[in-house]
């Protein structure tokens, strides 16, 4: 066989296997499934003068067939229209293949929020929410920014507890 001929059919060789790993990632990511997230409730974790500290608690429902790890995530929280509090994750988490996580996202409240909002809080009943917010997912087919905008009502008295 002639080098030239050899080299030739090298590069042929490489340039269908490229085509197939490309074909292989366009059909993974084409077979992506979003995750589900859920607002699951608040926890207080600390009351002052100053304002809140509180927990959100989400959960994500992977519902694709590998593992998702989640390397940032922002967010902000609306309790009936008024905006009480934004952040970002710090800590990387991961969510098993067709499993869910609940991830905790801590928020701090204002004392301006907090005096907007506790007279609603402390008469209890239902309360309108709002999580915005977008996480950033990895997986083996690449990464994927994802968009949560949750709404839902909340009772107060058994969604917030110290």
């Amino acid at each position: 066989m002639h080098l030239h001929h050899l080299r030739r059919v090298l590069v042929t060789s490489a340039l269908f296997l490229s085509a197939g790993l490309t074909g292989c990632a366009a059909a993974a990511k084409a077979a992506f499934t979003q995750p589900d997230v859920t607002f699951r409730g608040v926890g207080v974790r600390s009351l002052g003068l100053d304002g809140a500290d509180v927990e959100v608690l989400l959960n994500i429902y992977n519902p694709n067939a590998y593992s998702l790890g989640a390397s940032q995530l922002r967010y902000r929280l609306l309790v009936d229209s008024v905006e009480i509090g934004s952040g970002a994750l710090d800590s990387a988490f991961s969510v098993a293949r067709r499993d869910s996580a609940i991830v905790r996202l801590p928020v701090r409240i204002g004392f301006r929020a907090v005096q907007r909002v506790g007279p609603r809080l402390l008469r209890g009943g239902e309360l309108p929410y709002r999580l915005m917010g977008d996480v950033t997912l990895k997986s083996f087919v690449g990464t994927f920014a994802r968009e949560f905008n949750e709404a839902g009502q909340f009772d107060a008295f058994k969604t917030f507890r110290p």
